[in-house]
């Protein structure tokens, strides 16, 4: 079942972003940014993150320049364009797409995360409005 409840979101939280926070920020001078989705603002997420002492901050509407996965999907977006009209089939796109995944770097990724905080100085200054980064 591809769909996430609070539960999921949960041992998500705990198994995936408790690890990252204290390797990345064992300081605590972190931010958890996350949309609203309904699984990110349930009453057990809000508690779980309070009882962590995480802070949070919602993601601004129209936003994507505070979220890592957006910004690898326009890489791969960008990627697969080039080879858009080489495919005949659904099974080439899917072979494509897990090309291109593949060949993201983790430099690639350690850079969206080392410029976080400034796209989100950035996104605060433009007031929620979309950022060039």
């Amino acid at each position: 079942d591809g769909n996430i409840n609070s539960q999921k979101y949960c041992q998500l939280l705990q198994d995936g972003l408790l690890p990252v926070l204290d390797w990345y920020f064992p300081d605590g001078d972190d931010v958890f940014v996350q949309d609203n989705a309904t699984c990110h603002t349930s009453t057990e997420i809000r508690e779980w993150l309070e009882q962590c002492h995480i802070k949070v901050s919602s993601r601004p509407p129209q936003s994507p320049d505070l979220s890592i996965i957006e910004n690898i999907w326009r890489l791969m977006k960008l990627e697969l364009q080039k080879y858009v009209e080489k495919m005949n089939s659904r099974q080439e796109l899917l072979e494509y797409l897990q090309r291109i995944w593949r060949s993201i770097s983790l430099g690639q990724i350690e850079e969206l995360y080392r410029t976080l905080r400034a796209r989100m100085r950035a996104v605060r200054v433009s007031k929620g409005t979309m950022i060039r980064f």
